[in-house]
């Protein structure tokens, strides 16, 4: 009877001992995970609609998408024939009035409950006009031409709370950056970019400040505007390779710049799908999910909410009107 006791006590100590040891076990993997830093999210891309109008027929008619962003809904425009309105709610394009003059390598914004559209060339012909849109009436107005000098290299633009930024005039080294006040359509001289630009960069804004870089020479110079002070800052390099014909935009508090071309020394060319995060307050980049479509340059980029809506441009030797919609927090 006692040794049947004692082997009951045993077998009973080992039994708490290892159930100790198994919590003890599961506590140290629960604390483990904990510890572990978690995964960032790379981004998911989905389709969403092919853009209506006709599909392009010429690299110039490819590459001269614009658009911009009018209290929730996408606006974009080819060379001149189609400008139509997005609707991320309902996924669906409704074809809208197109601007006045047919123009290739246009710039946009969007202020408030307003869309502008200027700058551009057309056979040979530059133009400094500026027009806006009103979405309530679908019609378009003129407003006072930008001083900045057209040309064929690509001016940008970007908007800041209630005003319109414009840079552009490489091709005649007459590089100028004005400021638009829709309240008195008046463009302002601001602080000179602060250096060279070949044609081509990449501009967007987050939250109240404004960032340009790269461009034809394949820099990889990153710089951020501050309109409060009227300065520009030098930031971290672009990460990913130096290239042109980038799409660049801004959700929440994070940049991004994505696909674009390079000719290579040894082979024709490079077009990239890559997609890479700025974070301003850390002043790094970060690589996310590449566009799901084809590789591209000359590609639009707009960001409504804390999504952004990419497609358009030419794809090697085809011409995409395409269209994705990017969700950074998947």
């Amino acid at each position: 009877m006692k040794t049947t006791t004692k082997a009951l006590m045993v077998i009973s100590l080992l039994y708490f001992t290892a159930c100790e040891k198994e919590e003890e076990s599961d506590l140290k993997t629960q604390e483990t995970l904990q510890s572990q830093p978690k995964v960032a999210a790379l981004g998911e891309w989905t389709r969403k609609p092919d853009f209506p109008g006709e599909r392009p027929t010429s690299t110039s008619n490819a590459l001269g998408y614009v658009g911009f962003q009018i209290a929730g809904k996408m606006y974009v425009g080819d060379i001149g024939n189609f400008f139509y309105e997005f609707d991320p709610a309902t996924d669906t394009w409704t074809k809208k009035a197109a601007p006045p003059t047919k123009r290739q390598e246009r710039v946009a914004f969007g202020i408030g409950n307003y869309g502008y559209i200027g700058l551009g060339h057309l056979l040979g012909c530059r133009t400094r006009q500026f027009f806006k849109y009103n979405p309530l009436t679908n019609t378009w107005s003129s407003i006072a031409d930008c001083p900045v000098e057209p040309g064929e290299e690509g001016s940008v633009a970007f908007s800041i709370g209630n005003k319109g930024y414009v840079l552009g005039g490489y091709a005649d080294n007459k590089i100028a950056f004005y400021e638009y006040n829709p309240d008195t359509d008046v463009w302002t001289k601001k602080a000179g970019y602060p250096v060279p630009i070949e044609g081509h960069p990449v501009a967007f804004s987050i939250g109240s400040k404004g960032y340009v870089g790269t461009d034809w020479a394949y820099s990889n110079e990153f710089y951020e505007y501050d309109p409060a002070t009227n300065v520009w800052t030098k930031k971290a390099n672009f990460a990913g390779e130096g290239r042109s014909w980038t799409v660049g935009f801004g959700i929440g508090n994070k940049g991004y710049i994505g696909t674009g071309f390079r000719a290579n020394a040894f082979t024709p060319y490079t077009i990239f799908k890559d997609f890479w995060e700025y974070d301003p307050t850390a002043d790094t980049w970060t690589l996310k999910a590449p566009l799901a479509g084809s590789a591209r340059y000359g590609a639009l980029g707009v960001a409504i909410g804390d999504k952004a809506y990419v497609g358009f441009g030419q794809a090697d030797v085809a011409f995409s009107r395409d269209l994705w919609e990017f969700d950074p927090s998947k």
